[in-house]
């Protein structure tokens, strides 16, 4: 360590260190490597507020899905009996199937 003290005894050597180190910390704010504390807290207070917009958007899309997903069962139930009676029309006709009779040459 004597080294360094011996490095900072020269009152030049000092003051540039002084001054890079400044330098330094002033550009590392600058590009936003280093922000205030206040900043930091008001950043993550948005975050979380944002998080916690993001989980109740969820929770709401969840009830509409299972909204969407009741009416779609029951949609499904109440075509199944249109779909029975045109089948049954498609495949007996209908009616009750009489064999027609034979026209008669009086």
């Amino acid at each position: 360590m004597e080294w360094l003290t011996a490095i900072f005894a020269n009152a030049a050597i000092r003051d540039v260190a002084y001054a890079a180190i400044l330098t330094a910390v002033i550009v590392m704010i600058i590009i936003g490597w280093l922000i205030p504390k206040r900043t930091h807290e008001k950043m993550l207070a948005a975050a979380n507020q944002r998080g916690d917009e993001w989980k109740e958007a969820a929770g709401t899309w969840e009830t509409v899905a299972q909204e969407q997903s009741s009416q779609l069962n029951k949609f499904a139930e109440s075509s199944k009996t249109p779909s029975e009676f045109f089948g049954t029309i498609m495949r007996d006709g209908g009616v009750v199937r009489v064999p027609a009779k034979e026209p008669s040459h009086d």
